[in-house]
């Protein structure tokens, strides 16, 4: 081989080596990053069954339930330049988007994932009757009794807490906007505050039993009628008792906010604990997401339905 030909080949083979090296180091060190990185993810309690399968799908991933009124607390009362003591947070209802669009979280972004979604529903008496000329949610409080329960005992609708469950809050939308007869995109403050919203929240603050659950499919709904829950979450129903729907359709829509880029690296979409999370709420009869929105009101029209609920 001519000199200059092994010269240039000597080169070559040196370049190779050094361009192997970065590979190999640069390889390194994403696994080191990788393998170093630990994740505080708080979870909504709707959705704990879920963030665990994520958890179990990678060992990085500490889990933390709360309530998402107390996770949205603490990411609005950060002082500028601090964050929180979690890294993502995986919510069930529109907390994550309230939280997104207040003034007092901008400094510090949230990118948002849907993951699921699945409907609001009510479960009833088969033989409850409709009969208010709106949608059935708009007939709430429900009029009518049990055959088991006295004339004088009033029943109240089975409504989670607004303040402290997606459920409870895409819940009471629902019957708001049903009952008051206005869209979701027009939805607004001053109906909230005084106009046909206001009497809506009015008429149904009283009439709730948050601590209602499904053991009242096996007590005729004595203590509570209807029970507002989700699709994914309703237990097989009996002879006596009907799954209802109604309109405007709400959704209640799983979502995982990331605060940082490194939250991505074990919760998106094409890494195993993001794959577990989403499958795990497939499993259990979640949707699609579809729309982000859930079919609800813009997230400060939400907020302020929320704060103007006054019952427990």
């Amino acid at each position: 081989m001519p000199p200059g030909l092994k010269t240039l080949a000597a080169v070559a083979a040196a370049v190779a080596m050094v361009g192997a090296a970065i590979v190999g180091r640069n390889a390194l060190d994403t696994k080191t990053e990788r393998d170093d990185l630990r994740l505080t993810v708080v979870c909504d309690p709707l959705a704990e069954a879920f963030c665990r399968a994520a958890a179990a799908a990678d060992d990085r991933l500490t889990i933390k339930v709360e309530s998402p009124e107390v996770t949205t607390k603490q990411l609005t009362g950060l002082n500028p330049g601090e964050r929180p003591d979690f890294q993502a947070w995986v919510s069930a209802g529109p907390w994550l988007q309230m939280a997104v669009s207040d003034p007092a979280t901008s400094a510090m972004p949230i990118n948002v994932s849907y993951v699921a979604s699945t409907p609001v529903v009510f479960l009833t008496l088969r033989s409850q009757k409709f009969d208010c000329g709106k949608p059935p949610a708009g007939c709430l409080p429900l009029p009518a009794q049990p055959p088991s329960v006295p004339p004088r005992s009033p029943i109240a609708v089975g409504l989670p807490p607004p303040r402290r469950s997606g459920i409870g809050l895409a819940g009471l939308t629902q019957i708001v906007l049903a009952r008051s007869q206005i869209g979701a995109t027009d939805l607004d403050l001053s109906a909230i505050q005084t106009g046909k919203a206001a009497d809506a929240i009015n008429a149904l603050v009283g009439h709730t039993n948050p601590g209602a659950g499904f053991e009242q499919l096996n007590a005729n709904f004595s203590g509570a009628n209807p029970l507002v829950t989700i699709k994914a979450a309703a237990p097989p129903l009996g002879e006596r008792t009907v799954m209802v729907t109604s309109e405007p359709a709400v959704r209640v829509v799983l979502q995982v906010g990331f605060l940082g880029d490194k939250a991505r690296m074990p919760l998106s979409g094409g890494e195993p604990a993001g794959r577990a999370l989403a499958m795990a709420a497939i499993d259990a009869g979640w949707d699609q997401p579809g729309d982000p929105s859930g079919g609800l009101p813009d997230p400060g029209v939400l907020a302020a339905l929320k704060d103007a609920w006054t019952g427990s």
